[in-house]
């Protein structure tokens, strides 16, 4: 885990607000490091990158690393980042799902994934969001890591009818939302269960030959 020395230095370079403090990955990050084997050597596609620090941990990695985010302060944050990433396969865009789907299908090879990590994020997503992403993204993967809580979110944002209501946080939510699209998930609780990971598997076709 990124030290408190190391993230201040970082952190010193960041304008705006900064959601990324220590104190909030010092909480969620010790549980969630030792998981992350499952996505070593991995092209990793990171949605809601945030300040780049999951990114930073994730480009250690993984074989290449591009972080997403809508949010234009979140975005300069990331790019201040990076320069702290050794890992010269990092890539971080300034996007929504809408445009991202766009330039992988102009593109594929611009910025190859073949995993999604997702943290503390579903809630800022459409219903039109979450479908786009199952029908195009979703199939690209062997594996997707969502870090999420058992709470609800209101977020009071148009087109987010299960959102709002916080249901899609549930971990039955997430893994029927993975499974139906071909996925074996698992659940990893920490003590106290305020927040879990699931990781979902591509499911593998057996030979009929």
């Amino acid at each position: 885990m990124i030290s408190k020395a190391k993230h201040a230095e970082i952190a010193k370079g960041w304008s705006g607000v900064h959601y990324q403090h220590f104190p909030r990955l010092k909480k969620r990050l010790p549980f969630l490091l030792p998981l992350l084997d499952c996505l070593k050597g991995k092209d990793v596609l990171e949605f809601g990158s945030n300040a780049g620090m999951y990114g930073w941990h994730l480009a250690q990695i993984a074989k290449s690393y591009t972080g997403v985010d809508y949010q234009a302060q979140y975005h300069k944050q990331a790019l201040h980042t990076q320069k702290f990433i050794e890992n010269p396969n990092v890539t971080f865009l300034n996007m929504n799902v809408k445009d991202f789907v766009k330039v992988t299908k102009a593109d594929p090879e611009k910025h190859p994934f073949n995993a999604i990590f997702m943290s503390y994020v579903l809630y800022h997503f459409s219903d039109k969001e979450v479908k786009r992403m199952k029908e195009t993204l979703l199939p690209k993967c062997d594996i997707v890591f969502i870090q999420t809580r058992n709470a609800a979110r209101d977020t009071g944002r148009k087109g987010r009818t299960e959102h709002n209501s916080g249901k899609f946080w549930l971990e039955s939510k997430v893994r029927k939302w993975l499974e139906s699209a071909g996925f074996e998930c698992e659940t990893h609780w920490p003590k106290g269960k305020e927040f879990h990971e699931i990781i979902g598997r591509r499911k593998q076709v057996e030979n009929q030959g």
